[in-house]
């Protein structure tokens, strides 16, 4: 739900592949189709008046009923807590998708954990924060392999930071909150792709791996906070020998 950069991006991305976009809600109205819903149109009614209040089919209201329609997947791009437990045992979806920052609360998660797959915001937002730490490393110039092998060159990264030092090609620097004026290299769109795609099919693999090992079932977020907290926990007992 939402018509921002990612549920925008998002919506169209699933409807070029086949899928059927049948609601969409903004915070003063929103719209349900169980037919479909031409989404080229009314992205381009959205551009132009920055809502669909008036846009044929759109339900005026600003409530959580279209959380309760029938749909395979529901995805939340918007605004924080905006499934609450009273409509989380409402809702029809099968697979529940955290777009945004924390828009499901911890009763709703409760709740829909029992019988239906929730990808939490902490794997499904995890593009951005990879790109981040890849253009961090770059501009530091401390990429001299191919960025798809981040996730071994992180560990070293890490470990340079636990002592204290982050080293360049030509000088070491004495703390890495000492850095300033780094140039900004813009990295290659096809290398970043290719590397959020190989770190998050790593980790969700993992993720799968611990829902199976610890009989989760549907607890998606439960296993992504273990995965988490076990590679901090390694990465935490690793450079102890730094300290």
């Amino acid at each position: 739900m939402g018509l921002g950069k990612t549920g925008k991006k998002l919506a169209q991305y699933l409807v070029d592949n086949g899928a059927i976009c049948v609601g969409v809600k903004e915070t003063d109205a929103y719209i349900y189709n169980s037919n479909g819903i031409d989404i080229k149109e009314l992205f381009s009614y959205f551009e132009e008046h920055s809502s669909f209040k008036n846009f044929s089919m759109a339900i005026p209201e600003s409530n959580d009923k279209i959380f309760q329609e029938k749909c395979d997947i529901l995805i939340f791009a918007a605004n924080h807590k905006s499934l609450i437990c009273y409509v989380a045992d409402k809702v029809k979806a099968k697979l529940i998708v955290e777009a945004a920052d924390s828009p499901i609360s911890p009763g709703s998660h409760r709740i829909l954990s029992h019988s239906k797959m929730v990808i939490p915001d902490i794997f499904a937002c995890a593009g951005c924060t990879i790109a981040s730490a890849l253009e961090y490393m770059q501009n530091l110039k401390q990429v001299n392999s191919p960025l798809n092998d981040m996730l071994k060159y992180s560990d070293k990264i890490y470990e340079e930071l636990s002592n204290g030092l982050c080293i360049h090609s030509e000088q070491k620097i004495a703390s890495p909150f000492s850095v300033q004026k780094i140039s900004s290299h813009k990295i290659n769109s096809d290398v970043l792709e290719n590397t959020i795609k190989k770190i998050t099919e790593n980790v969700g693999k993992e993720i799968i791996g611990t829902i199976k090992e610890f009989q989760l079932g549907h607890d998606v977020r439960s296993a992504a906070y273990i995965v988490s907290l076990q590679k901090m926990y390694n990465k935490m007992y690793a450079t102890q020998r730094f300290l």
